[in-house]
């Protein structure tokens, strides 16, 4: 199944020239997505903030063609025109700077692998601006790099050094990961109740963890 899923990748990424679709399969080979993919809605409005080359969407479209309403946004417009061409019906992709939220509201708003790239100091005003795009009830997911285990971390750490400064593959203007109990309290902090958290990690060398909450309304 996975080398189907694989060969489906690198053929959807053709247009985007070798490097992009190397990229893509390495990151869906070394992530869990089957693990994170039923978290989302079967149906109704999803926004991805820092959605990159869209491939969360293409796996999302693979598993239930034109069932979702699909919004990605991201600051690189490079990565936003790959996704672009990858003609996902119903996706539309957008060059925003993430840290602004779009006007519309969603049913589910997920942030993978992008928080670690926003200054400490400016992560409670970037989640509560995704916690705005949310209807009340709404569900949030997260996908975090977390500090444990620390040989785990570590090896994401310097992957993403080598990604953000060393290759510049990645654009951040910082590279900090948190514990999970620190990402759970900010969470909670800007309006949503955590509702499960799983690692994501096993048998893989990186520090993941899932984050899932619910955005809170007038009656919670």
């Amino acid at each position: 199944m996975h080398l189907q899923v694989i060969r489906e990748i690198w053929n959807a990424y053709s247009a985007a020239g070798g490097d992009e679709r190397i990229r893509s399969v390495a990151r869906y080979m070394l992530f869990s997505w089957t693990s994170l993919l039923p978290f989302f809605p079967p149906k109704g409005s999803v926004l991805d903030v820092g959605c990159g080359n869209g491939l969360l969407f293409y796996l999302l479209d693979r598993q239930a063609p034109g069932s979702r309403q699909l919004v990605g946004v991201d600051h690189d417009a490079a990565r936003v025109a790959i996704a672009q061409a990858l003609r996902i019906p119903g996706a539309e992709f957008r060059a925003e700077d993430v840290a602004a939220a779009p006007a519309e509201v969603y049913d589910a708003a997920s942030v993978i692998h992008v928080l670690y790239l926003i200054p400490l100091d400016q992560r409670r005003q970037f989640m509560s601006q995704v916690l705005r795009t949310l209807r009340p009830g709404g569900t949030l997911i997260l996908v975090l790099n977390v500090t444990r285990p620390r040989w785990k971390y570590w090896v994401a750490y310097l992957q993403e050094l080598l990604m953000v400064n060393g290759l510049r593959l990645t654009k951040g203007a910082t590279i900090c990961f948190q514990s999970l109990e620190d990402y759970v309290a900010l969470v909670e902090d800007c309006g949503a109740s955590v509702t499960l958290t799983r690692r994501l990690d096993g048998g893989r060398p990186y520090a993941h963890a899932v984050l899932i909450a619910r955005k809170r309304g007038a009656r919670d």
